[in-house]
């Protein structure tokens, strides 16, 4: 019997999407009209053009054979969206989590990561400016000065290859103007916030520019202690780039950009169980949590990435060379009792070093066929230690411990890949694209830990005296991972305006090196085991995906209809999950899962003072092969993070008034039932937020105000939680709550 929430018509849940969509527009659409009948502004009717790198080459989103979702820089800004993960409700199929020290947890289409371990990578490849971002904690950077972010659905095996087995999320920020300008601005808000933002383009010579950004962000946060008056879920941030654009002759042109981001906000979590006194939680509600001990997260992360095209006459040769220096340290509560309990803090130190080189040679000018080859190799160092010395939990019986843990790993990546676009007439392409993947990892786990406690950390048995029950845990293995990947799609213009493609694509997620050796030996010999438990090699991922799309501009360009039937088939996931019957995580392979589903999306604008737009996913998955380490999870299961249903939609109204406009956007956000774990205990029931922005421009002195409010209904949701049932397995059990409503007024000036 599968445990999988009913499943409801396709047509009963878009029926419901689009009315309830319409539904915002209903009750501000005759103010629209009404305002158009007052101004005697020339109107316009046809929609933006959208360009897009999603190819790796400049088009018009509706020219590309590929579903996309796109989050304008703009949005993001009216939105007050300062976090990467606020936009996992504006795209449908997209889940964006934060699993704490581990990362975090992406997913597109309900293919997502399960296991978020130091030194994996996530199924959903994150760029920024063009360079691989090798840390999954990354995807939870602070957005600023940004131009767009495309999130492309699918493997997109050929020319991102690296991971990218269930899609890509691109982050392009704002380059340099041909002139110079800037702007500024300053916001407060809810839980004593303030935030502030500026930028300045310099052209500093012909074609040659650069633009300098920075950003603030400070406030409260929105969970209360119940022991103490501290607050977490807070912002405490700051952030700048400079980027850099020229051109040298006629032959070459050169694209640099270096972002820096510190990060000191504490994490928004709560017990996993709420009012439960049988579980220690007993009176704390939601937005509450207890934490007995100084807690702080500290983030840093530095990338740079140089891009160079030489023009070589036949073709353009393109060199991307990218760096990645990130570190996160955090103190924790092991405990979450809602008592006063002493006990020493969860310490913890994570470093990542990543150097990527990749050259491209494509073809240029109109020809027949298009082409495109590269190399691709990426190095990375990772180290992680974690420190928890002096447990006195009430659970041991007086009893104190310790765990002391350190990792490293060095990986490197080598890919060669190839596409081409063959045009056997002006409207009909076949594109064939493919690359082979080469990874290997070199880990070293070193843990030891036991009863009686050390008087420092200890990495070595001979440091603990006598007293300790069992000891050292160290391995060292080197494994290798390759394969193909890549895409096929016919593509057909049937007119300027309306294209159909089908696409073939398969996905490539290199293995990883598993075993939670340290725990794993402890308990073997805390039984009177040998403890010889080793690191072992987890198979690589594999996602094939097939689908059928059609991307329409209609109505002399007033309105576009996109939509996508897929089938994907994702083998080999990686994952933890927890066996109660020995009390110890067991990481492996889950056999297969299967997600049958539908995207939809539509803008349309009706002159310069309304535009509406939706967009809407449907998805049926179910895991259909467990694999011989996915324990306690049954075939029909529903896979992690894969919602049935979700969906965005919002109307935005211009209206002029006095010496200027005013700009009204609200959003209604929705997301189905998800569940957290494989065994589908632990879940989240269906959310719809619906948020809402203001901004006023002054046209004669170029100042601006606005303001936003998000999550205006108060809806109480989480964003993970681990499983809920008695054996839940160990480690403390923590919840993260999303966000209250929200509110922040500000004043802005451009120049």
């Amino acid at each position: 019997m599968r445990t999988t929430q009913p499943r409801r018509p396709v047509s009963q849940l878009l029926a419901r999407a689009v009315a309830s969509s319409l539904a915002l527009a209903g009750f501000i659409a005759p103010t629209a009209a009404q305002a158009q009948a007052n101004t005697s502004a020339a109107t316009r009717t046809d929609l933006e053009e959208i360009v897009v790198t999603a190819r790796k080459r400049e088009e018009n989103i509706q020219d590309v054979p590929i579903s996309i979702s796109l989050v304008a820089g703009d949005r993001l800004e009216a939105m007050g969206i300062t976090k990467l993960t606020g936009i996992e409700y504006q795209v449908p199929g997209l889940m964006l989590g934060n699993r704490g020290f581990d990362g975090a947890s992406i997913g597109l289409r309900g293919a997502s990561s399960i296991r978020g371990y130091t030194g994996d990578q996530a199924a959903v490849a994150v760029h920024l400016d063009g360079v691989y971002l090798p840390q999954s904690g990354q995807a939870l950077g602070r957005p600023f000065d940004v131009e767009r972010i495309e999130v492309l659905m699918g493997p997109q095996g050929s020319l991102y290859g690296r991971n990218a087995v269930a899609g890509v999320i691109n982050v392009i920020s704002r380059g340099p103007a041909d002139e110079f300008e800037g702007s500024a601005q300053a916001s407060y808000g809810s839980r004593d916030a303030y935030r502030a933002q500026g930028a300045v383009s310099l052209p500093f010579a012909e074609g040659h520019g650069l633009r300098i950004a920075g950003t603030i962000g400070r406030s409260d946060g929105y969970v209360e202690n119940t022991l103490d008056n501290r607050t977490f879920g807070d912002d405490d941030f700051e952030g700048g780039r400079l980027h850099y654009e020229g051109k040298f002759a006629d032959f070459l042109e050169a694209t640099a950009v270096l972002q820096y981001m510190k990060d000191t906000s504490t994490e928004a979590i709560q017990p996993a169980r709420l009012n439960d006194p049988a579980n220690g939680t007993a009176g704390i509600r939601f937005f509450e949590t207890a934490v007995n001990t100084p807690v702080s997260t500290d983030r840093e992360d530095l990338n740079f990435s140089l891009t160079l095209d030489f023009d070589i006459g036949f073709a353009t040769l393109r060199s991307v060379s990218g760096y990645s220096d990130y570190s996160r340290d955090q103190v924790g509560d092991t405990t979450m009792s809602d008592t006063p309990t002493p006990v020493e803090p969860f310490r913890a130190e994570q470093s990542s070093k990543g150097y990527s080189q990749e050259l491209q040679l494509f073809s240029t000018g109109d020809n027949r066929i298009d082409w495109r080859a590269g190399l691709y190799y990426m190095k990375e160092e990772v180290d992680e230690t974690r420190f928890q010395n002096e447990i006195d939990s009430p659970f041991a019986n007086g009893l104190t411990g310790y765990d002391d843990f350190v990792l490293s790993q060095d990986g490197e990546a080598k890919a060669v890949f190839g596409a081409l676009d063959f045009h056997f007439t002006d409207s009909l392409t076949l594109s064939v694209g493919g690359r082979y993947n080469d990874e290997e990892k070199t880990q070293m786990q070193d843990e030891t830990w036991g009863i009686a406690v050390p008087t420092a950390p200890v990495l070595d048995c001979s440091a603990t005296g006598g007293g300790a029950l069992f000891c050292n845990s160290r391995d060292e293995q080197t494994y290798t991972w390759s394969g193909p990947s890549g895409d096929v799609s016919l593509n057909w213009q049937l007119s300027s305006n309306r294209l159909l493609y089908a696409r073939a694509a398969r996905g490539f997620r290199s293995g990883a090196v598993g075993g939670v050796i340290g725990l794993d030996n402890g308990l073997d010999q805390l039984f009177f085991g040998p403890g010889t438990f080793p690191l072992i090699k987890l198979d690589e991922e594999k996602l094939d995906s097939y689908e059928i799309g059609s991307k329409n501009t209609l109505l002399d360009g007033r309105l576009t209809l996109n939509a996508t039937v897929f089938y994907q088939e994702y083998k080999n996931q990686l994952v933890f999950t927890f066996d109660p019957a020995t009390f110890r995580l067991v990481e492996g392979n889950l056999g297969a899962s299967e997600y049958k589903g539908i995207e939809l999306t539509t803008s349309y604008r009706a002159n310069d003072m309304f535009s509406f737009d939706l967009s809407a996913l449907y998805n049926d998955s179910e895991i259909t092969e467990i694999g011989p380490t996915a324990v306690g999870v049954r075939i029909g299961n529903v896979p992690i993070l894969s919602p049935v249903m979700s969906m965005a939609a919002g109307v935005n109204l211009v209206f002029p008034v006095a010496d200027g406009s005013l700009n009204f956007r609200t959003e209604y956000n929705y997301k189905d039932k998800v569940y957290f774990d494989l065994a589908n205990r632990s879940s989240q029931d269906a959310v719809g937020l619906v948020n809402a922005s203001l901004r006023y421009d002054h046209g004669g002195n170029n100042w601006f105000a606005f303001g936003s409010v998000t999550n205006l209904s108060d809806e109480q949701y989480l964003t993970f939680t681990p499983r809920t049932d008695a054996a839940a397995g160990p480690g403390p059990l923590i919840s993260r709550p999303g966000q209250p409503r929200t509110w922040e007024v500000g004043l802005g000036i451009n120049f």
